[in-house]
């Protein structure tokens, strides 16, 4: 009598240390053909969102985490610095990376907070522009008495209507300009009578 001796090598994978995650499992070995799930730590994300037990004892695809990334975005009338450097539109910044607006002169941000490249591959403000800031300084046109004081921002113009105290009384109207640097300038400077 022959005795036939069978020897059965069980096809597992150990589980792998991921760096930045782990697969969700509770065992420590896999068997052949079975799926895991990755899951990363805050930051990162799955190369794959599952792998793959195969005959060879390896895991497919290699499960593994990467860093989230964010996109630098266009910023009309401004741009983003990195430790005061200027940062191109469309590089890609890594997972809690703080970049600041910088607005060209006559803007102002309208969000002073650095942005934030968070863990869902967003920025933390989305809707940041740079705007135009908003004339307050009326020092320049204040000899004169103007009727109204325009709520103007930079690069606009609109006319006012002035009572002049220097020379007498003449009313009139006149055009003045937001400057870049927040003040009210007459673009054409009035005439004031003298009686």
């Amino acid at each position: 009598m022959q005795c036939e001796l069978f020897i059965f090598f069980l096809e597992v994978c150990e589980v792998p240390i991921i760096s930045e995650g782990k697969l969700v499992t509770d065992a420590t070995v896999a068997h052949f053909n079975d799926m895991v799930e990755v899951s990363c730590n805050t930051g990162f994300i799955p190369s794959f969102n599952e792998a793959k037990c195969t005959s060879s004892r390896h895991w497919v695809p290699a499960p593994k985490c990467e860093i989230v990334t964010c996109q630098v975005m266009h910023l009309a009338n401004g741009f983003y610095t990195l430790n005061e450097s200027h940062i191109s539109e469309g590089s890609i910044l890594s997972y809690g990376i703080r970049v600041q607006p910088q607005c060209l002169e006559g803007y102002e941000p309208s969000d002073i907070s650095p942005q934030i490249c968070m863990h869902s591959g967003l920025w933390n403000v989305t809707d940041l522009e740079c705007v135009n800031i908003l004339c307050n300084d009326i020092s320049s046109v204040t000899h004169e008495a103007v009727c109204e004081y325009p709520h103007l921002r930079f690069n606009e113009t609109t006319s006012v209507c002035y009572l002049s105290q220097l020379f007498g009384l003449t009313n009139g109207s006149a055009e003045v300009t937001c400057a870049a640097d927040g003040s009210l300038h007459w673009i054409n400077y009035p005439v004031f009578g003298k009686y």
